[in-house]
């Protein structure tokens, strides 16, 4: 019976004595799957959550997430910026994996292979419907300036995916004589957009 006691106690201290990688402290931890919502301590080793308690834990680098909430990161089903740098606003939202579910992806297997090890985020994506109904459908296809002509004549709002370094083409500039045009950045600058509006970020 002491020898059981013995070896009790020196496992609970062993528990005690544990230095984690990395502690996250006080913070409101919920997690779905559990229904856990407490406020905890969590000890992390390597890549992996070793530990959630409510004991104290040490670690070689902590962290104070008093007042902040812990969770496992978001989905987001319906995420356009595939880039490094939406990934960097999304990863600030709490997002941890970005999945292109609406518009789709094109020669998935080369944007898969793109991405593969440089993605800051997990990533996904469906068949890219539009995409294979343009080309079922091409001898429907319109030409640029037979587009022009569409918009100019029924007034339409034109949106556009550019890069963050895309400039307008005379195209573009044909029609905002009688369109209204936006342009949807997949890098989202929100610096370009803040300074046009005059405002800090």
């Amino acid at each position: 019976m002491k020898n059981f006691i013995l070896i009790k106690l020196a496992i609970v201290t062993l528990g005690l004595s544990q230095t984690y990688d990395i502690v996250i402290k006080q913070g409101r931890v919920i997690d779905p799957e559990t229904d856990l919502d407490q406020i905890c301590n969590i000890g992390i080793i390597g890549n992996e959550i070793s530990d959630i308690t409510k004991e104290s834990i040490n670690g070689k680098v902590t962290i104070n997430a008093k007042g902040l909430v812990v969770s496992p990161g978001f989905i987001d089903l319906h995420a356009h910026g595939q880039t490094n740098s939406a990934h960097r606003y999304q990863l600030k939202d709490g997002v941890t994996t970005a999945l292109e579910m609406e518009s789709g992806v094109a020669f998935i297997e080369r944007w898969i292979e793109a991405k593969k090890g440089k993605s800051l985020v997990n990533f996904g994506a469906t068949a890219p419907h539009g995409f294979l109904r343009s080309i079922a459908m091409n001898k429907n296809k319109r030409t640029a300036n037979q587009l022009i002509d569409h918009f100019n004549k029924n007034k339409m709002k034109l949106e556009d995916s550019t890069s963050d370094k895309s400039k307008p083409s005379k195209e573009d500039e044909k029609l905002k004589k009688n369109c209204s045009i936006t342009y949807h950045p997949l890098t989202m600058n929100l610096k370009r957009i803040a300074k046009q509006k005059k405002l800090k970020i």
